[in-house]
Order: structure tokens, then C-alpha cells, then sequence
């Protein structure tokens, strides 16, 4: 443990924010798999489950059999912070480190497109595209099996999905560099 802290502290102000903010966006998803029940049984969570059906996004990302409404919830809270992250990482490299990203906004227009087309297609293929949960087999019959399995499948899921699109934008500000 003391070598983790030595290591955290020798970090750069933005390293740490990355590491530290990525932990308090996985964090709501373990909460979320402890503490929800498995199927809506108050009146609350059958109101709540009839909320994300109707007015957000259903059963989304990674599904379970054995833990549908938890997962539902888990699914919507990842639908709906995905993008929000995503903006606050992309903003907060642009607000603290500036060379890069003036340059590449006055004369690169062929990045601007690619990270638009990429962006485009990131929110089709996470939003509209739904695989349910079939007969399970491998890996998802072993993460389905217990709250802590999936928890965990679904945190690393969500650290891919915030990580890829703000993580390639700052990959082309700094690869298209001009100056």
C-alpha cells in the first residue's frame, strides 16, 4: 500500500485526476450491484423499472439473467454518464493543456471529421445496437452467476467505453499536432 501511495503522489495533476475520477465513476456501479434487488418487488423499483423503459434507454450494455433489474439500472447509469465523462475528460485536456489543442482546431479539419465520424458511430453502435442475453455459455454464464462477477465485467466495460472516444481525440490533438 505504501508503495501505491509513494507511486500515486509522483503522479502529474492530471494523472491523477484521470485515475481518481475514473474510480468515482466505476464506484456507483458496485453500490448499484449490491444494493438493488434482483427484480423490482416495491412499488418504487416496479415504478422505477417503468421510468428507464419508457423515458431512457431499457435494458441496455451488459445484461444478466439472474440480475435484470440491477443490471437495467447499472445499464442506464452507464448510458447516461458515458457521454458526460467522455466531455469532462476531453474539456479537462483541453483547459490544461492548450498547446496541442489551438493548433489542431485552426488547421486540422480532416482530424475534426474523423472525430466526428468516430462519435457518430460510438453512439450508434452503444445505443441502438441491443444483443439480449441469450442461452449463456463461458464467460458471460461465469460473471452472470454472482452480484461481484458482474460488477466487475461491467466496470471494466464502462472504464473501456469512457476511456476509447476521450482518450482518440486527445490520441489525434496530439498525433496532428502543427507546431
Amino acid at each position: 500500500m505504501k508503495t501505491f501511495l509513494s507511486s500515486y503522489c509522483e503522479l502529474k495533476f492530471t494523472e491523477k485526476f484521470y485515475y481518481t475520477s475514473a474510480f468515482f465513476w466505476v464506484l456507483p456501479i458496485f453500490i448499484l450491484a449490491f444494493t438493488l434487488p434482483s427484480y423490482p418487488d416495491t412499488p418504487f423499483y416496479l415504478s422505477l423499472n417503468k421510468y428507464l423503459d419508457q423515458f431512457l434507454f431499457g435494458d441496455i450494455f451488459v445484461q444478466s439473467k439472474k440480475f435484470p433489474f440491477s443490471a437495467k439500472v447499472i445499464g442506464n447509469y452507464m448510458g447516461l454518464t458515458i457521454p458526460i465523462a467522455n466531455v469532462i475528460y476531453i474539456l479537462f485536456y483541453i483547459l490544461f493543456d492548450k498547446r496541442h489543442v489551438d493548433s489542431f482546431f485552426k488547421c486540422n479539419l480532416k482530424g475534426i471529421y474523423v472525430v466526428t465520424v468516430y462519435l457518430i458511430l460510438m453512439a450508434f453502435f452503444l445505443y441502438n445496437v441491443y444483443v439480449p442475453q441469450g442461452v449463456s455459455s463461458g464467460l458471460s454464464e461465469r460473471y452472470d452467476s454472482f452480484r461481484l462477477g458482474y460488477a466487475i465485467i461491467a466496470s471494466g466495460i464502462y472504464c473501456i467505453l469512457i476511456c476509447s472516444p476521450s482518450f482518440f481525440i486527445i490520441h489525434l490533438i496530439n498525433k496532428f499536432d502543427i507546431s
